[in-house]
């Protein structure tokens, strides 16, 4: 029984490292693990960006109050040493990615989005600082409002790091992928067939 866990066990942790999304820079050697686990080049990354974390950045707004003008979501920076805060004040600056859009698009097996219109959204601040002694930024902000937002169609706001000062940033994580899903059951259908309605 012992051995069968054993088994079950490893099959389990190599289905988890082979599941794992792979960051550009390690794969090219930029930045990453030396051997014995320790990072190479300190970088900073969005914390809870990427396209891994995609479902998570799903905004859900409540269109049901129409005297609900504002909700805001907010994401930090995070600077990645090893488990050690940066020595220096590091400023980040971030901006919208349009870019990001026509890359995710380009694939057919998922759903197009739209860019979110800029009469819907604010991004109150672009540039934030990660404090020599800490790991983290303050809030990134942005403010949206519901009762502008077309609910029944598909968009996303990208937000990437552009600048930290000359200090790596994750081809990645550097990004975070704002999305509201207007309509769950749109996308590129390949199935065909007959829908029936039976009336009796």
């Amino acid at each position: 029984m012992k051995k069968l866990l054993s088994i079950m066990l490893g099959l389990f942790t190599l289905l988890l490292l082979n599941s794992c999304l792979k960051d550009k820079g390690f794969d090219n050697q930029e930045y990453g693990l030396k051997e014995g686990g320790v990072l190479d080049v300190p970088f900073v990354q969005i914390l809870g960006g990427g396209l891994s974390k995609f479902n998570d950045q799903t905004i859900k707004p409540d269109v049901s109050d129409p005297l609900n003008t504002a909700d805001t979501v907010t994401f930090k920076i995070f600077y990645v040493n090893n488990g050690k805060p940066a020595d220096k004040d590091i400023k980040v600056t971030v901006a919208i990615n349009n870019a990001a859009i026509t890359d995710y698009n380009a694939d057919p097996s998922k759903p197009d989005f739209e860019r979110l219109p800029d009469s819907t959204f604010r991004l109150v601040n672009t540039v934030v600082t990660v404090k020599a002694g800490q790991s983290f930024s303050e809030d990134i902000v942005l403010i949206y409002n519901p009762q502008k937002i077309d609910n029944s169609r598909l968009y996303m706001l990208p937000i990437s790091i552009v600048d930290a000062q000359g200090v790596k940033f994750s081809s990645n994580n550097g990004i975070i992928y704002y999305n509201i899903i207007g309509n769950p059951q749109a996308g590129t259908y390949t199935n065909t067939g007959i829908r029936y309605n039976y009336n009796c």
